[in-house]
């Protein structure tokens, strides 16, 4: 709840942090410390919750005028196992589940952070 009407970037993080940390520009971002997308294959690649790419695609969540998202969705190739420990993080823009023509999708600032237990 909370947050900014529109579609988000919706994501599972590999590490169990949301604490802001400084970016490579000097800049602090929030939730930095979780890290990147999960990609237990090593892929570098960013495509989409039934692609080939990192495993913490999740889709995108969409966020009602009343500032709330409630969504289910399937994650075929994750388990409530190994996301414990990890990161849930809902980015400030929509995502297009591509590196281009901005890297991630274009998800911009990490906005909401939880870690999973």
């Amino acid at each position: 709840k909370n947050l900014p009407q529109g579609r988000h970037g919706f994501h599972i993080h590999e590490n169990p942090s949301c604490e802001a940390a400084v970016d490579q520009n000097g800049v602090i971002q929030p939730a930095l410390k979780a890290g990147g997308h999960y990609d237990p294959k090593k892929t570098g690649r960013h495509m989409g919750p039934e692609g080939d790419g990192h495993h913490g695609d999740l889709p995108a969540l969409e966020v009602l005028s009343n500032g709330m998202a409630q969504r289910k969705f399937y994650a075929p190739r994750l388990t409530a196992k190994e996301v414990r420990g990890k990161s849930i993080v809902i980015h400030e823009s929509g995502d297009n589940y591509q590196d281009t023509p901005t890297p991630l999708g274009g998800g911009g600032k990490r906005i909401a952070c939880g870690v999973i237990k």
